[in-house]
């Protein structure tokens, strides 16, 4: 019977001489201090009258994440930080089926004539944002391969080098996955459905990086997520000033829908069940 995760055994390979416990955990400390200075270097930039200029900047930012976990990678694990992606000519290859399955999905689903596109409107001139997305694609690249670098990365390998259990290198790393979408500034009960949101996609990521035994797949799905709710549509923010449509959450406004949904969460994790299913579909895994 074949083994689903068989190619991760060789992905996690690299990570297995130096998979102390507290060179995972001092490698991740590193990297998040990394970013949280990243990070708050933002507030120097205003909000306004330059939304996507702040946009494009705080998506650049996460290259803080990829260079700070190449550099735990050289010194504390004494790797290639080309390890962290498997085998190379397999990396834009399941990237580009993922990205592309992505898409087609969500175009499909779109055609159905049942949706409510009340709450949607232009955000800005279809030509002003063709002219950016030169800068918004290698800039969202950035952001998402950023993340998988070290989560899937980093952490999965080094957790599977140490770990035989799925429930540690898959479930860990998509907790803290999960947990860093915490946004003080939203309603409780969205940014608790959104951290559980990205847990669940956390998941659906390593799983596609224990099949294929590489990041690209995993950096596809990411990327052709965030191409929707970044540069397609988008809400009030931190990106809306890349979006071709600003598609404004009445959550925000309503008092009731700031509240966690079962509901609305359940039909959320449908649709990233049916974006997983496309992405294997598409390796064919």
């Amino acid at each position: 019977m074949a083994q689903p995760y068989g190619p991760h055994a060789a992905f996690v390979a690299p990570a297995r001489r130096y998979a102390d416990l507290w060179r995972i955990v001092l490698g991740y400390l590193i990297i998040e201090i990394a970013w949280f200075i990243a990070a708050n270097t933002l507030t120097y930039f205003p909000q306004e009258p330059q939304p996507r200029l702040t946009a494009i900047t705080a998506l650049f930012s996460f290259l803080a994440i990829t260079l700070t976990t190449f550099w735990v990678v050289k010194n504390l694990q004494h790797r290639s930080p080309l390890t962290l992606f498997g085998p190379e000519a397999e990396v834009l290859p399941a990237m580009v089926r993922t990205t592309s399955a992505v898409l087609l999905l969500f175009t499909v689903i779109t055609l159905i004539p049942v949706w409510d596109w009340e709450g949607a409107s232009l955000a800005r001139a279809p030509v002003s944002w063709a002219l950016l997305l030169p800068l918004a694609l290698p800039a969202l690249l950035i952001q998402t391969s950023a993340e998988e670098i070290m989560f899937r990365g980093f952490l999965q390998q080094s957790l599977g080098a140490r770990f035989r259990s799925p429930l540690i290198w898959m479930g860990l790393p998509s907790i803290l996955f999960g947990l860093s979408h915490y946004d003080p500034y939203a309603p409780f009960g969205l940014t608790l459905e959104h951290m559980i949101w990205a847990a669940v996609f956390g998941l659906a990521a390593a799983d596609l990086t224990a099949r294929t035994g590489g990041l690209g797949a995993a950096i596809g799905l990411h990327l052709g997520t965030n191409l929707l709710s970044v540069l397609v549509f988008s809400g009030p923010e931190p990106f809306s000033g890349l979006a071709l449509i600003n598609f404004e959450d009445p959550a925000y406004d309503d008092p009731w829908a700031t509240e966690f949904s079962a509901v609305r969460l359940a039909f959320e994790i449908l649709h990233l069940w049916m974006t997983w299913m496309a992405c294997r579909i598409a390796l064919r895994v």
